[in-house]
């Protein structure tokens, strides 16, 4: 069953992420190493910064679920919120907990607040034209003493055809980032690091690889990201995770001075 906080317009939907992509794209995107490692980090930050055992979660924008699935096989209490209907659709069951809402609209219900031990929002903010708002929002989500979670693309060099398709309004630098939180009140802490440095070099070819193809011919926006989602054969697989482990110990340390994402985690104020 899914809950409504409120509901957007298909257009308006469309317009934070084609939602043809979401449907069509599914099981490409659920068998990609780059969403397995993204769930894999953010579990990990969760368990290190609140401890293991069962934390109530909020997928802000939980898309096709990649995160939504780990993060229940790991015995956590999570619920997945997105703007649009297909995409949540294809996600219900009867055991899990899914919601329909806009987190940049709001505003956010009275049972809701402070009723989630984390919150994420995994490349969401990016689609957003008020990111403030959204966290603003995604902050009234948490508990005092809870997580918020957020991850961006990063790079305004690396912006491609990847970007238009899937509605981003800009790629992040991280003093971009860091200012998001800094100016923000909710917070008591925060950390910010770049993810992946070793996909920069992918990124650019592909980046230019597709600027090239569509000068020769026109193709529907799910056909251009199926480009970049394809499966990948198991020694190209087995290479890429093991970069994605050596990139995730290293965030989880120091951080990563640089890469094409962006990870923001930051504690919410603890009530006078």
């Amino acid at each position: 069953m899914i809950e409504i906080w409120n509901e957007t317009s298909s257009v308006n939907a469309d317009d934070h992420m084609p939602q043809e992509i979401l449907i069509r794209l599914s099981k490409h995107v659920s068998d990609h190493p780059w969403w397995h490692a993204r769930a894999r980090l953010v579990a990990r930050i969760i368990e290190q910064k609140l401890g293991p055992g069962s934390h109530r979660v909020l997928d802000a924008g939980c898309g096709w679920g990649v995160t939504l699935t780990y993060l229940e096989r790991c015995g956590h209490d999570v619920s997945g919120l997105d703007v649009g209907r297909p995409a949540l659709e294809l996600l219900d069951k009867p055991i899990r907990n899914l919601i329909l809402g806009d987190i940049q609209a709001g505003p956010v219900p009275e049972h809701a607040i402070g009723s989630f031990d984390v919150v994420l929002a995994l490349d969401v903010l990016e689609h957003l034209d008020d990111d403030q708002v959204a966290l603003f929002h995604l902050s009234q989500l948490v508990r005092p003493g809870g997580l918020v979670i957020v991850t961006v693309p990063a790079g305004p060099d690396l912006w491609s055809e990847f970007d238009e398709i899937q509605g981003h309004r800009k790629r992040y630098i991280k003093d971009e980032l860091t200012r998001l939180f800094s100016e923000s009140a909710y917070f008591d802490s925060f950390q910010v690091s770049y993810c992946w440095p070793w996909l920069i070099g992918p990124a650019r070819w592909t980046r230019r690889r597709g600027v090239k193809s569509n000068k020769k011919y026109s193709r529907h926006s799910w056909e251009i990201y199926e480009e970049h989602v394809r499966p990948v054969s198991w020694p190209v697989r087995f290479v890429m995770n093991g970069l994605f482990w050596v990139s995730q110990w290293r965030i989880t340390g120091a951080g990563e001075r640089s890469g094409t994402s962006l990870l923001a985690y930051g504690y919410r104020c603890q009530e006078e």
